[in-house]
């Protein structure tokens, strides 16, 4: 199957770093299919280098965290 979805971003979203728009799209994209995604093992790819190293990064913002958890 293959899925199409998207939305707006809000006022305050306009102004998030390319990293944390890159994040919310994963995490929006997670949250829209949760009912299709239950059960199964999901491995997120992305071209994002910043994304695949913010876990380790010791100043990470902590929404950034919360949204990765």
């Amino acid at each position: 199957m293959i899925y199409y979805a998207s939305r707006t971003l809000d006022d305050a979203q306009e102004n998030y770093t390319t990293t944390e728009k890159e994040l919310l799209a994963i995490v929006f994209a997670l949250d829209k299919f949760l009912s299709y995604l239950l059960g199964s093992r999901v491995v997120v790819f992305t071209d994002h280098a910043t994304l695949k190293y913010l876990l380790k990064m010791a100043d990470s913002k902590p929404r950034l965290i919360r949204w990765m958890l």
